[in-house]
């Protein structure tokens, strides 16, 4: 890559990262908000008697809830591929401060040899 196309691509990538980031916070937000369904379920229900019962209906409950495991396995594919963006990222920046650095080095040099 030249280095003039660096800047493109680490805005390219920071972009991406920026919409996963919204993508995992929308999920997460919709896991909160079934969880939160189930638990308000559970706690005006009378036949649960103590925590364990508690914890095993929410448990069930969550279980037969289709969206709540497709987001949560939506939501570590989204992390994972966060996780590859940011990867990304931090190698295009640091790609390109070495070609800087290198084309700095250069134009150092030729000024050397025009200055002898």
């Amino acid at each position: 890559m030249e280095l003039h196309e660096y800047p493109g691509s680490i805005a390219k990538t920071q972009t991406e990262l920026h919409h996963l980031e919204t993508e995992i916070t929308e999920l997460v937000e919709d896991t909160k908000l079934i969880e939160l369904e189930i638990d308000k379920q559970i706690s005006f229900n009378t036949e649960y008697k103590n925590e364990t019962q508690r914890k095993t209906a929410r448990k069930d409950l969550l279980d037969k809830h289709s969206d709540y495991w497709e987001f949560i396995e939506c939501l570590k594919r989204l992390k994972s591929k966060r996780e590859e963006l940011s990867i990304e990222l931090v190698r295009l920046q640091g790609e390109f401060s070495v070609k800087k650095l290198l084309k700095r080095e250069f134009v150092a040099k030729l000024e050397m040899v025009g200055a002898n």
